[in-house]
């Protein structure tokens, strides 16, 4: 549940600590692998959408990079999410691939509801990714009424890009079924699941996506649907019909949907008003439509009761992260004190069980006794709060060497 990302090395009585350079919001944690997003479909974005690009690993590799340089060196309690999440290591052995859902020409003037199934293995992506920059291209242009002299004439306006890219993820409690299928299975179930919300996207908002790509190189697999902003006659598609919640609004609506009491309180009210203020929402309308097929799905393949387990056991996770929210962030202080100055700024009396749970086990000895030796210094900090305390062990420093750095720029 605890890991760092390598940023900072700090040496404190011969053992290393790596300090995170790059903190992560908390309140996104439990939520951050169940979301839904939306990008214009520039060619950047289509080229990372291929799982295989060089975009793609370009854009992972930069990430990487900013992950690891920053500011402060801060030690993070919070842990890769997808892990967390799953409970699997999820290891395939491609990074995913392309699908289109029949050829783009035919597909674009496709009616409501005759979405064909994807055709994935034979798309040639360069051609793919050829087709769908010009047709979005085309979609940019769309049919107007302006006021002019008192009369009204039609015109042509035009959207800065044609059409977005829309990712959409897999349930957590999905994943450990899914690694357990044949490669082979595994991406005709996630076919069948692109399927399923492309139509779900078509029956709620009228937009036919053209297609997209499966990406299997995360802990959890995702989908990018290309998604054109108006019909090929060049009507706009309402936007009232495409409104969307963003991350934490699917997340929280697909963990509450499926386990009725697992949001805390102020949560589940948090997400009935956003509810009840945004309205009917596509990205909550096509995670329902994926986690009801991937249901089905399990039940027909016999995996029901496997699939039952793999949810009770994200329920316990959750519950467990639930538990040691409210420490994240003084634990991410003390963490950084401690890497800083080789002490533990609080006395064991402060620290909780749970709290405790979150620290590295190689690390534990060494706190136990920076611990003891917090409590030697002058007076015990138990009932003192933690700027006190800091104050106190600070000034009791004053005199010790620093600590030796290494690192980007040291």
């Amino acid at each position: 549940m605890f890991d760092v990302i390598k940023g900072f090395a700090c040496r404190v009585g011969g053992v290393e600590f790596l300090l995170e350079q790059k903190q992560v919001s908390p309140p996104h944690y439990s939520y951050f692998l169940t979301l839904c997003f939306m990008r214009p479909l520039s060619r950047e974005a289509f080229e990372h959408d291929d799982p295989d690009s060089r975009r793609h690993a370009k854009d992972k590799r930069e990430k990487r990079e900013r992950d690891a340089v920053g500011f402060v060196p801060v030690p993070s309690p919070l842990g890769p999410p997808g892990k967390d999440l799953t409970g699997i290591d999820f290891d395939a052995d491609s990074n995913g691939f392309m699908f289109a859902f029949g050829d783009v020409s035919e597909n674009s003037s496709a009616a409501l509801g005759d979405l064909p199934l994807p055709a994935a293995g034979n798309v040639d992506a360069d051609k793919y990714r050829k087709r769908i920059l010009r047709e979005e291209k085309e979609r940019r242009r769309f049919r107007r009424v302006v006021q002019k002299n008192g009369k009204e004439m039609e015109t042509w306006g035009q959207h800065k890009c044609g059409a977005v890219s829309m990712v959409v993820t897999v349930p957590p409690w999905a994943m450990p079924m899914i690694n357990q299928l044949e490669d082979d299975e595994r991406d005709a179930l996630l076919l069948r699941v692109a399927h399923t919300a492309g139509k779900r996207m078509q029956e709620v908002s009228d937009r036919v996506p053209w297609g997209g790509g499966c990406h299997l190189d995360t802990d959890i697999a995702h989908f990018h649907f290309q998604v054109p902003k108006t019909s090929p006659a060049g009507e706009n598609w309402p936007k009232a019909k495409f409104k969307t919640g963003g991350p934490w609004l699917v997340g929280a609506d697909r963990v509450d949907r499926q386990f009725p009491g697992l949001l805390s309180a102020k949560q589940k009210q948090l997400l009935e008003d956003h509810k009840k203020k945004k309205g009917r929402l596509v990205d909550l309308e096509i995670a329902a439509a994926v986690d009801s097929h991937l249901a089905d799905e399990f039940k027909k393949m016999g995996m029901q009761r496997e699939y039952e387990e793999a949810q009770r056991d994200y329920v316990r996770r959750k519950k467990r992260a639930q538990e040691t929210e409210r420490h994240r962030s003084l634990l991410r202080e003390s963490l950084r004190f401690f890497g800083l100055n080789g002490i533990w700024p609080l006395a064991a009396g402060v620290m909780e069980l749970a709290m405790w749970r979150m620290i590295p086990k190689e690390h534990r000895k060494l706190v136990q006794q920076s611990i003891r030796l917090t409590q030697m210094i002058g007076r015990p900090v138990v009932k003192t709060s933690f700027k006190i305390a800091t104050q106190e062990i600070v000034r009791k420093l004053a005199a010790r060497p620093e600590p030796v750095m290494t690192g980007p720029g040291r």
